[in-house]
């Protein structure tokens, strides 16, 4: 899901190739999490992932430790979440490519 996502948006939004200096982009929304060992659940405005604009694909889910147990756990994100994430990444690229004109 997040690839498909990823190239959709970045085909439709992003009319310059992808430099590899800025291939991983770290960016953050809100996201939610459950913990596997002891079913606790949250969420967190603060969840982040790194993602591979070259490849299109999710390179890195930052975990957040369980308050409960202190397991380690994923981010999950809406798709309208990751969404706005990934807008938020080729926003990068186009401020970028305005500063240099």
């Amino acid at each position: 899901m997040a690839a498909t996502l990823c190239m959709q948006i970045r085909n439709e939004e992003l009319d310059i190739p992808v430099d590899h200096t800025f291939r991983w982009q770290d960016v953050y929304g809100k996201g939610s999490f459950s913990c596997s060992n002891c079913n606790k659940r949250w969420t967190s405005e603060h969840s982040w992932i790194t993602v591979d604009m070259h490849k299109c694909y999710i390179k890195k889910n930052w975990k957040q430790k369980c308050q409960a147990c202190g397991d380690a756990q994923d981010p999950h994100f809406t798709s309208s979440r990751l969404k706005d994430m990934i807008r938020i990444v080729i926003g990068r690229f186009s401020r970028d490519e305005d500063s240099s004109s």
